[in-house]
């Protein structure tokens, strides 16, 4: 947020203060319908005897020395068969799986953010971020996917089994790196003014070390230009008539302006076209006025003005500086140069969109416009870089065109708020939108569509970035740019042709967030900083800040959950609320989060920066006395008024009692006196949003409840630590019984938490009457059951299946999509699946068995053990591994019992089983 110290005493100490508006426009000219190619050229200075050793100074669109051509893909060595010698071969495979991770298509999109979000790689010596209070302002690592809403282009590549785009050679001093040559061609030349380039480099502004180790005290990985993993030795390049010409170039020992290094923690460099002002001038040079000849120059003038004199459209002319005594004289240079984001009266806009000021080059010839530059193309060229093996991570290359429309700005209006009383009863707690308007007379039709001469015709009815400053003149001789705020096009301009007028409605970055699906996210016992950082991360925005007073403890949230189809927005809106935390955008288009305590803190919390000061020693003559005073700060109060709000101690508190409820067992229950009852537990409910779902038809009284409900369940049995495995080809340890409380359960999947941990289930075991014990994972298969006339009799088994899937090793070391093979001995733990088929054969009585079955010989322990088990549970374990003939007795005595089982087990589709089965029963 803008503050300057100089600034303040002025305005608090000035009797007299003057000003201007100042309203500029910017279009982003990534537009994707004018994209031709996008691509990635192959470089290798670093061998000499490489084809690719040297870049191509033009574009060649068929690429016929194969410069570019497949060079932002990645190899993989895979092995083959072997050749008719018995010789073994290879072949090489593009790495698809690199290719979803990391996008250069997408550095060419509109809003990107700056560095900060990183896709975690391993690389030797890496290191990774921990949660943390200033984690906004350092980078962060996570896993990289595939349906990342946010993605970079990295340089590291592999082909023909070499690494390239990684800076592992050194040449001399330098971290050469090869191939890290991203470029851009457009359909049609494009007319831009600034260039905006973006890139990852793994640093802060935030310095948490040192650190240590078991070796020793190390540094801050995290901070310091030392760590930054970008280029030292790279340059820009624009393609024009097809050629590709060095528009600017960096090496170690450039510098910006005010000694800083040219990429700066947050990966943002901007370079800008115009009029370069020498040095020696740049503390007074002010631009006076255009003439034609000598003769109109004012006999003398203040300190700086220049005067352009130039005798035609044509002639570039020359600059008549006064000094003082006389006019210094200095031929004009344009060109592009490094811009820092303070905007200052020696930044360069275009001000003439339809007749841009042109003169005509003295060595070639050509045309050369003074505010902007049409280019085809961009490219990036890296040399070096800073660390060693490390990777050039791009992050934007977008050309752009910034127009001044102070002097066609009718008026404009802005609303912007940090937190609004008046919308809640909490003094703070609300995500603020900005929205403002601007009206231009539109005197020259520059944003008429259909004004072929008009350089932004094509473009106006894209998003529009409105910054607005108010200029501070003369200031101790410098005139001060406060940034007031940044707003975006809300709509397509509205204009009127005969008044020559355009509106235009405004708004800030509110609604990119409303725009973008949230992640659905579940966590527990988070801090408010870590929550927020996750979701906007995720969506790939990383201007943000936290402002906290100091030693400020942070909110921690018990359960931050995430629903599905919910925005951004949203979610920042409830956090707000319910942290009490104000959310909004400043001037410069962060997004700010002030917690209660810093908005609106004690004296000894934070200290004042601004006074209200009022004065009663005001003559009739409107005189003030404390105006002869040196720096005395003036009154700077208008007019004060107030409005009683009376607080009465009186009013009623509304509140839900909370309580764990219980019901009859079954109807047979009903007839039982009080103490012979049995009774069952329903869940609590805790917490519910609107349902999409029921487990249970409408008639039912689980009709009315919702499919999203947080409650609370009793256990019916312990929940042991051992994680769900394969023993003897059977699933193990994958089930959770809630006993009869097990009917209250509104979805058939979902979450269970205790203790700290989130077990997820995924289906609910019934008994169906002629089909036996069954796993239903959705209400379209209970329906299924439950309509068919033969099998329209379902118990629920008050059993749940735990969620768990294979991971399969395959003898190369690799997953593999295949029938798995299990052994007798050792388990397999279930983790990540890779087939498909094999989960959907898994059904049960709470365990998974695969298509493989083993062998239906008597003696097989496994399967003489697995149908012990099922007839045991079936008799409610009444039997030891010592009464197994006393329990084939029983069960060859009670056939309709016999019949249940043979039941269940053609259920689980295993003909050796039931074949087993049918010899015991014989």
């Amino acid at each position: 947020m803008f503050e300057d110290k100089d600034l303040q005493t002025f305005l608090e100490t000035s009797s007299t203060v003057r000003n201007k508006s100042i309203i500029t426009a910017e279009w982003n000219m990534n537009i994707p319908t004018n994209i031709k190619h996008i691509g990635n050229y192959r470089y290798r200075p670093t061998d000499a005897s490489s084809l690719y050793s040297s870049l191509p100074t033009s574009f060649d669109i068929n690429d016929a020395g194969n410069f570019y051509t497949g060079a932002t893909d990645a190899d993989i060595l895979v092995d083959g068969t072997f050749d008719n010698d018995n010789i073994p071969t290879t072949f090489l495979t593009k790495n698809e799986k690199l290719k979803t991770l990391y996008s250069l298509e997408a550095c060419f999109e509109q809003f990107r953010p700056r560095s900060g979000i990183n896709k975690a790689v391993f690389f030797e010596n890496g290191k990774l971020h921990h949660p943390n209070l200033v984690m906004a302002d350092r980078p962060r690592y996570y896993m990289p996917d595939k349906n990342d809403k946010f993605k970079y282009w990295t340089s590291y590549r592999t082909e023909s089994g070499q690494e390239y785009g990684i800076a592992s050679k050194v040449r001399g001093s330098q971290n050469s790196i090869e191939d890290a040559c991203p470029f851009v061609v457009y359909k049609e030349k494009i007319p831009a003014n600034r260039v905006v380039v973006k890139m990852q480099t793994h640093t802060g502004t935030e310095n948490l070390g040192p650190f240590s180790s078991p070796t020793g005290a190390f540094s801050d990985p995290f901070f310091g230009e030392l760590n930054q993993k970008v280029p030292t030795r790279w340059k820009i390049q624009f393609l024009k008539d097809s050629n590709w010409e060095d528009v600017i170039s960096f090496n170690p020992a450039v510098r910006r302006a005010d000694g800083s290094s040219i990429i700066k923690s947050d990966g943002y460099v901007e370079i800008s076209y115009g009029l370069i002002v020498p040095d020696e001038w740049k503390a007074n040079f002010v631009f006076a006025e255009v003439y034609t000849s000598i003769s109109l120059l004012p006999e003398q003038s203040v300190f700086g003005y220049a005067y352009l004199i130039k005798e035609n459209e044509n002639d570039i002319g020359k600059f008549y500086i006064w000094n003082g005594t006389d006019y210094a004289i200095i031929t004009p240079k344009y060109g592009w140069y490094v811009q820092d984001e303070t905007v200052d009266r020696l930044t360069n806009f275009v001000v003439d969109a339809t007749s841009p000021n042109v003169f005509t080059k003295s060595l070639d010839g050509k045309a050369q416009y003074r505010e902007f530059e049409y280019i085809s193309g961009i490219r990036i060229v890296v040399d070096s870089m800073n660390v060693k093996d490390s990777t050039f991570d791009l992050i934007e290359i977008s050309p752009r065109l910034v127009l001044n429309v102070s002097d066609k700005t009718l008026d404009y209006s802005i609303n912007k708020s940090a937190s609004d009383l008046g919308l809640s009863g909490l003094p703070v707690g609300q995500l603020i939108a900005s929205n403002g308007n601007i009206n231009i007379f539109d005197y020259d039709q520059a944003f008429n569509e259909n004004n072929q001469s008009s350089i932004i015709a094509k473009y106006i009815n894209r998003h529009v970035q409105f910054k607005f400053y108010e200029v501070i003149v003369d200031v101790a001789g410098w005139d001060y740019w406060v940034p007031i705020k940044t707003l975006y096009s809300d709509s397509f301009p509205k204009q009127d042709l005969m008044g020559k007028t355009v509106s235009i409605s405004l708004r800030d970055m509110y609604w990119y967030l409303e725009s973008i699906t949230a992640p659905q996210i579940l966590m527990t016992e988070v801090s408010v900083s870590s929550a927020v950082s996750l979701l906007l991360d995720h969506v790939g925005f990383s201007n943000y800040t936290f402002k906290r007073v100091a030693n400020e403890k942070e909110v921690i949230i018990p359960y931050f959950f995430v629903g599905p189809d919910k925005s951004v927005a949203q979610i920042l809106q409830d956090l707000a609320v319910s942290t009490q935390t104000a959310m909004f955008f400043d001037e410069y288009n962060n997004f700010v989060m002030m917690s209660k305590d810093y908005i609106m803190p004690t004296k000894e919390q934070r200290p004042t920066t601004f006074e209200l000061k009022g004065t009663n020693d005001l003559f009739e003559d409107r005189e003030i006395k404390n105006k002869t005073l040196a720096n005395a700060k003036l009154a700077n109060i208008i007019s004060v008024s107030s409005q009683p709000n009376n607080v009465y101690n009186d009013g009623v508190i509304n509140y839900t009692t909370r309580h764990i409820q219980r019901s009859i067992g079954s109807l047979r229950q009903a007839s039982l006196l009080d103490d012979e009852r049995f009774y069952i537990y329903k869940p609590a409910l805790l917490w519910e949003v609107s349902g999409t779902e029921n487990t249970k038809s409408i008639n039912n009284e689980v009709g009315t409840q919702s499919a999203y409900v947080l409650s609370a369940i009793p256990l019916n049995s312990n929940l042991t630590v051992d994680v769900p495995i394969v023993k003897n080809n059977i699933v193990i340890n994958n089930t959770l019984s809630l006993g009869e409380a097990a009917y209250w359960i509104t979805r058939y999947n979902g979450y269970f938490y205790s203790q700290g941990e989130i077990i997820k289930y995924d289906a609910v075991q019934y008994n169906v009457t002629g089909f036996g014990n069954v796993w239903i994972t959705s209400t379209e298969d209970y329906q299924n059951y439950f309509s068919n006339p033969q099998r329209n009799v379902a118990f629920q088994n008050q059993v749940n299946r735990i969620f768990s899937e294979f991971k399969q090793k395959s003898p190369f070391g690799s997953s593999v999509a295949s029938q798995p093979e299990m052994s007798d001995e050792e388990g397999q733990t279930l983790t990540q699946r890779v087939n498909t088929n094999v989960q959907r054969n898994m059904q049960t009585n709470g365990n998974a068995q695969p298509n493989t079955q083993p062998t239906n010989n008597p003696s097989n322990p496994a399967l003489n053990n697995q149908l012990f088990t099922m007839i045991n549970n079936f008799y409610g374990n009444r039997y030891t591994p010592t009464d197994i003939s006393q329990m084939w007795n029983d069960l060859k005595s009670d056939s309709a019992r016999a019949n249940t089982i043979r039941y269940k087990i053609k259920a689980l589709r295993n003909p050796a089983l039931l074949d087993l089965f049918e010899q015991k029963l014989k």
